[in-house]
């Protein structure tokens, strides 16, 4: 492997997106013409973030013993095992999380002295809950609400908080609803990464709502996220937030459909289920594009 592709497994940089189109959603989506100089402040902060939690994720997961049960990398579900094959040391992923959330703080910091002063002190505990996805003292993903803090944090949480950098006021109760569906099928990404990993899960004492109701029912509760989903982005054409475009969004319905099919009759099949989670987020990338080609006026 190249150094880049490398760091590129390390970052896990392919679910980049999950933080970049819903900070898109929320600087799209607020009031007024797009600031560019705050979506890049957004943007930033955002992805940044969401490194620093992927990396601090990895670390975790090597601590508990979660990434240990299962050393083979199948580049959607299982960390990126590059602690496990010797490639990166424990302190380089700490270090690295740390670096990372340096970064997105001080961006958060420039927001701030440029005229969004609730910045700072909202940004403190996002950046708490986002660590403590894996991290004590919370551990949110061991404790059946890993799947929750993803729903907030990459729908609600960046959604209107890219809002708040444009207008520098609350965000609009549309979008504030308009954010929901973004989270619900964020989660459902995760839930589809969770099925293959139930079992080396369960054995490290990591308890998500799949090894809670037990990897064959995985998916129903990725079903639910997605219909979710899908009725939020469907209500807010209905209701006139969105412009019609947002309903290329029921192009996600079959892919959806296979997902589903695949995470019923292979949940136990690792390599089966990488494309299960391949199709997840190109599902994903489809959905929030689609709500994106709505906000369009």
């Amino acid at each position: 492997m190249s150094r880049i592709a490398i760091y590129v497994r390390a970052l896990r940089l392919p679910f980049a997106t999950a933080s970049v189109l819903p900070c898109l959603i929320g600087s799209m989506g607020a009031e007024g013409p797009v600031r560019w100089g705050y979506f890049s402040l957004a943007l930033c902060a955002v992805a940044a973030c969401h490194l620093s939690a992927n990396l601090m994720n990895d670390y975790g997961d090597h601590l508990s013993g979660a990434d240990w049960g299962d050393t083979r990398y199948y580049g959607y579900f299982g960390g990126s095992k590059l602690i496990q094959q010797g490639v990166f040391s424990p302190g380089f992923y700490r270090n690295a999380a740390i670096l990372f959330g340096v970064l997105s703080a001080a961006a958060v910091l420039v927001a701030t002295v440029a005229g969004r002063p609730m910045a700072l002190p909202l940004f403190a505990p996002v950046f708490f809950f986002a660590w403590s996805y894996s991290r004590r003292p919370l551990r949110l993903s061991y404790n059946r609400l890993g799947e929750l803090s993803v729903a907030v944090l990459f729908g609600p949480v960046s959604v209107l908080g890219s809002a708040y950098l444009q207008t520098g006021t609350a965000p609009s109760l549309p979008l504030m609803l308009l954010s929901m569906p973004v989270g619900l099928v964020t989660a459902a990404l995760l839930v589809a990464n969770e099925v293959p990993d139930a079992e080396t899960d369960l054995a490290a004492g990591k308890r998500t709502l799949v090894t809670w109701i037990g990897a064959p029912r995985g998916y129903l509760l990725f079903a639910i996220l997605v219909a979710g989903a899908l009725g939020g982005a469907v209500a807010s054409v209905v209701a006139g937030w969105l412009a019609p475009f947002a309903l290329l969004s029921l192009l996600t319905v079959p892919p959806a459909w296979i997902v589903g099919h695949m995470l019923r009759r292979h949940y136990r099949e690792k390599s089966r289920l990488q494309r299960a989670s391949r199709i997840t987020v190109g599902l994903h990338i489809v959905f929030c594009v689609s709500l994106i080609l709505g906000l369009i006026p």
